[in-house]
């Protein structure tokens, strides 16, 4: 099997993540765009191909932001998972995203 060295160091110096994927990204919903997030770490070597952001949130807050992601038709949100917090009433939620390309050759 042969590999073209230029196009192996093209797709490596290339970002298959820009900012304004993210920002798009964050868009989604109109009540998470007002929220901080807790932390984020980006995904993917050399060049990030994902970034997973975490958000605590109130009960009040993942209603609003879970009816949004729900609707979301986009591509750029490939996953996302909630905790709930407190039992046997969870009082908060953690809310992890992951924002990002399909992988592009």
């Amino acid at each position: 099997m042969s590999y073209d060295k230029a196009a192996i160091e093209a797709l490596l110096a290339k970002p298959r993540l820009t900012a304004t994927d993210l920002k798009a990204a964050l868009s989604i919903s109109p009540a998470l765009k007002r929220l901080k997030p807790k932390d984020w770490f980006p995904e993917g070597t050399i060049n990030p191909d994902a970034i997973r952001v975490r958000y605590d949130l109130s009960a009040d807050q993942f209603k609003a932001v879970a009816a949004d992601l729900a609707a979301y038709q986009g591509g750029l949100l490939k996953g996302w998972r909630v905790f709930p917090r407190g039992i046997p009433v969870p009082i908060n939620f953690r809310l992890e995203l992951e924002i990002g390309q399909p992988f592009r050759h």
